[in-house]
């Protein structure tokens, strides 16, 4: 799981597991261990992965976010891997640390430069042309960000 921190808040006219809940995470990666941190909890529709951006789907589940319609804008970030059924912790605000990010197609992450809503859930740093932009926050580092999750827009 990666390490992250952040503040939780409830996701306005959705239904969570939790409003908030304290989680220590751990990266098996770096090694490095977080400090105890609120989150939100919710129970996944589909599989996700740590590091990922999701939404709350009209049935009250957790789904990948993707950047093709508005209707699946990101509204936080899973801070663990999960498969249907299972209860997993996300944030809206915070920072997300994951090794998974400095895989990403075109590269790593540049520190002060914008996140963004990719397909499938996935994040970039390369803003989107068509279909929907959403700034999801800053890079402080190779693997980390900054999530501050803004309202999308239609291209």
């Amino acid at each position: 799981m990666p390490l992250a921190q952040g503040r939780g808040r409830q996701i306005a006219n959705r239904q969570l597991v939790s409003e908030k809940t304290t989680t220590l995470i751990y990266n098996e990666a770096s090694g490095e261990a977080g400090t105890p941190q609120s989150s939100l909890s919710i129970i996944m529709g589909e599989g996700c992965g740590a590091g990922q951006a999701g939404y709350c789907g009209s049935d009250g589940l957790g789904y990948l976010a993707d950047n093709t319609s508005l209707d699946t804008a990101a509204e936080f970030i899973f801070l663990q891997d999960g498969l249907t059924g299972d209860v997993i912790s996300v944030i809206q605000d915070g920072e997300v640390y994951y090794s998974r990010y400095s895989y990403l197609p075109g590269g790593q992450f540049t520190a002060g430069e914008p996140v963004y809503l990719s397909t499938a859930g996935d994040v970039t740093d390369t803003e989107p042309t068509t279909n929907v932009w959403q700034y999801l926050g800053f890079a402080t580092g190779l693997d980390r960000f900054i999530v501050h999750i803004d309202e999308p827009i239609l291209l």
